[in-house]
């Protein structure tokens, strides 16, 4: 033997291009699944998968690879290695890290002091310089919106027309 694993890749966080923890679970690929991997890059020594040697290949390794610290673009390099001994050339995959929430401010019916109507229009401002913002969740008066319940989410659109707002007089806050 005296070819190289011709097929050796990776997908990190089931092919997500972004996530917003340091550990991520990854799906390896070689064309030679007796041989090895070698993982490195912008990665932890720490990570739970042993970095920066080589380790037995698995397609779907039990431990998550640990991102290196700070937001950003994060790039992880692979190198495979078949049983003779022969190793692919590298090859390397990308996610954003983005752990910083997005940052913005709600009105409502532009900022009017008070209204006389039940139904609201609720403007949303919000940044987010990584990701963007795609998704999220309202609730009145102090309550906070279930962000850790997957379901409930609308898509942002920045404008949520027709919003109920408790019925009776008062202060009333809309909480996103």
């Amino acid at each position: 033997d005296t070819g190289a694993p011709t097929t050796c890749r990776m997908n990190l966080a089931g092919g997500a291009p972004a996530v917003n923890t340091t550990d991520v679970a990854v799906a390896l690929d070689s064309s030679d699944p007796a041989g090895q991997v070698w993982l490195s890059g912008d990665v932890d020594a720490a990570s739970a998968l042993p970095v920066d040697q080589w380790i037995a290949y698995t397609a779907s390794p039990a431990q998550d690879l640990r991102l290196s610290a700070g937001d950003g673009v994060k790039t992880v390099t692979i190198k495979c290695m078949d049983v003779a001994g022969n190793v692919s050339t590298a090859g390397f995959t990308t996610i954003l890290l983005d752990r910083m929430p997005p940052a913005g401010y709600v009105s409502i019916n532009a900022g009017a002091d008070y209204v006389q109507v039940k139904d609201v229009t609720v403007t949303l401002t919000w940044f987010d310089d990584r990701t963007g913002v795609s998704k999220y969740k309202l609730a009145n008066d102090g309550t906070l919106p279930d962000c850790a319940n997957a379901t409930g989410y609308q898509n942002y659109t920045g404008t949520v027309n027709n919003w109920p707002l408790v019925d009776a007089e008062g202060t009333r806050t809309v909480t996103l």
